[in-house]
């Protein structure tokens, strides 16, 4: 309940840090 009160502030931050992992690992793998 208290995470559901305020799922704006924890998805969209959840969201950028997933997706820049995901193209940071990318990145890695083209450069290897």
């Amino acid at each position: 309940t208290f995470v559901y009160k305020r799922p704006a502030i924890v998805t969209r931050p959840l969201m950028f840090a997933t997706a820049f992992m995901s193209f940071f690992s990318v990145v890695i793998a083209l450069f290897k």
